[in-house]
């Protein structure tokens, strides 16, 4: 309840500043969101860790985790360890990394590879394997693959990090703002 309330008061504070100073809205939800997270950290345990999530975080520590890292996941099979590596890349959380991964479309996939400078070529084979875990996807694939790509290839790396920016933000934090917005709190 505590860690609810504190989110509510960060983003009434939050509009309060946009609508009262002449700051970007992108600054102030990264500092609004920033001191919300950390004090509703504070008050929770850790959640613990398992192997493939501390495996990707010594690979990451020591600048291991790139599409040939995650590809390489992939082909062996180890989609627990592929998903951790891609969350530590991505900065995403592990919830919106499974959705993003596995949704029908792959346009979420398309705009995260972009915006964290991924090649073409790794994302294609990163596209295809995930959807061979989707027997449905395979159905139209070439269609759906070359609709992808093309999407990959006309969409700026900028526009694909602002995107994936907001994705980055805390779920709770989004919530409070979302409910803040709506007059639901």
């Amino acid at each position: 309840m505590a860690k609810r309330m504190f989110l509510w008061v960060s983003a009434a504070l939050r509009e309060h500043i946009i609508e009262h100073f002449d700051l970007d809205v992108e600054t102030v939800d990264d500092l609004m969101e920033a001191a919300a997270v950390t004090a509703a950290e504070e008050s929770e345990a850790a959640e613990p860790e398992g192997g493939a999530d501390k495996l990707a975080r010594d690979l990451e520590s020591h600048g291991l985790v790139t599409p040939d890292m995650l590809i390489d996941a992939l082909h062996q099979g180890e989609v627990g360890l592929f998903v951790a590596l891609f969350s530590r890349l991505t900065e995403l959380r592990r919830t919106l990394v499974m959705r993003i991964l596995f949704e029908p479309g792959g346009e979420g996939l398309a705009i995260v590879c972009k915006a964290v400078g991924m090649e073409r070529e790794p994302f294609a084979d990163i596209y295809t394997m995930t959807r061979k875990a989707r027997p449905r996807a395979l159905a139209n694939g070439d269609g759906e693959r070359r609709r992808v790509l093309t999407l990959f290839d006309s969409m700026s790396e900028s526009g694909a990090q602002r995107v994936l920016r907001k994705w980055q933000r805390d779920a709770d934090y989004l919530a409070a703002i979302r409910e803040l917005e709506l007059g639901v709190a």
